[in-house]
């Protein structure tokens, strides 16, 4: 039998109004904490209101930071980590999706850093690329269901100058996570598609990945039957409590599955097309869903997740994600070229597919008109 490891430092609290509710974990951090989200999403869904009134019960005093975008950058993470130094926060304290929930990632490990280290750029991507011991103690509180940031040691943060993504070296594991299925009713439709697309992409990647073990399977087989079940939550224009709870677990699983064994091919090809092609990021996973799944060596698992996703076969998963809308974006040949030398050049993804991979075949993948 070979050696199988599982860890998951994170402390998960779950439920409907969850963090009006727990009250005994609040002040093992200190009394100043530094909130990090995007302008909309907190207010919108409740979960900032939750915050607020929590915070001022327990007397923790507040630095608010409401201006992380969609796959935020260098200069936002330092600006934020900057605001969080002056205000001498103890901890930080993520509230969103995966964009807010990586930014707050890495300003908890900026806040470790001294004043100096604010001073240029290209100084907070150096930085930010080197691994440290020590970082800033984070919550997370997602109001998505498809990151699993909130259980999960990573950061992926994008470099704007360089046009590409960068995965912060420092594993970042929260130490408490709250999960409210009631953030996730203001939800729009597009955005609960999307984000349960890269959780669904998470599941089979990590199911499929040479790092997967007895922990990370059983896991992404509990994934996958929740798919099953919430696959047609996804396009529905409006959902009830109990949808939301099923969408929040299955990301939450995914997100557990990929802390043991991390992405894989889709994510990797992905990165050019959310940071070039501005395509949201579970919808660019989606796209390589059926060729990884094609060509991966693994056939007997394929065909159990398919199984277990309640698939036929792949083309049956290939016309759902065509009924959801995916579909390839119009690239010009230099852009194929690019984004294949990128995704090459990638080796951390290329190394979680059990055989190796040729720039041919990934030239070839991003090549295809109609992908899925």
């Amino acid at each position: 039998m070979p050696i199988n490891c599982y860890y998951m430092p994170t402390k998960v609290f779950a439920g409907d109004n969850v963090i009006r509710t727990t009250k005994e974990e609040w002040k093992l951090f200190g009394g100043k904490a530094i909130i990090i989200t995007s302008p909309n999403s907190a207010d919108k869904s409740g979960a900032l209101l939750d915050l607020q009134a929590k915070l001022a019960e327990e007397q923790i005093k507040v630095s608010y930071f409401k201006q992380v975008e969609e796959n935020p950058s260098f200069q936002t993470v330092l600006k934020a980590a900057k605001q969080g130094r002056e205000f001498a926060a103890d901890f930080v304290i993520g509230i969103g999706g995966g964009s807010p929930l990586d930014c707050a990632k890495a300003v908890a490990v900026l806040l470790k850093y001294e004043e100096t280290a604010f001073s240029t750029i290209e100084l907070g991507k150096k930085l930010l690329m080197s691994a440290q011991k020590s970082v800033a103690p984070l919550i997370a509180i997602p109001t998505t269901a498809g990151t699993g940031s909130e259980v999960t040691p990573y950061a992926v943060i994008t470099d704007r100058e360089e046009q590409v993504k960068k995965t912060l070296p420092t594993k970042i594991f929260p130490a408490l996570a709250y999960l409210d299925p009631t953030y996730l009713l203001s939800l729009e439709q597009f955005y609960r598609l999307s984000t349960g697309l890269d959780a669904l992409a998470h599941g089979i990647e990590g199911y499929l990945s040479v790092q997967a073990n007895m922990f990370s399977d059983t896991w992404a087989e509990q994934c996958f039957r929740e798919f099953a079940r919430v696959k047609t939550i996804l396009v529905k224009k409006d959902i009830d409590i109990q949808e939301a709870r099923s969408l929040l677990f299955f990301s939450n699983y995914a997100g557990f599955v990929i802390a043991q064994t991390g992405t894989s091919l889709p994510h990797g090809l992905s990165y050019s097309l959310t940071v070039k092609k501005n395509l949201p990021h579970g919808f660019a996973c989606a796209l390589f869903l059926v060729p990884y799944l094609k060509m991966h060596p693994w056939q007997q698992k394929v065909e159990r997740l398919l199984k277990l996703c309640n698939f036929e076969n792949l083309e049956d998963l290939a016309n759902w994600l065509k009924s959801s809308g995916i579909k390839m974006p119009s690239l010009e040949e230099a852009e194929v070229i690019a984004f294949a030398k990128e995704m090459f050049l990638n080796t951390a993804k290329l190394q979680s597919f059990p055989r190796s991979v040729s720039y041919e075949e990934i030239f070839m993948l991003y090549q295809q008109k109609n992908i899925v």
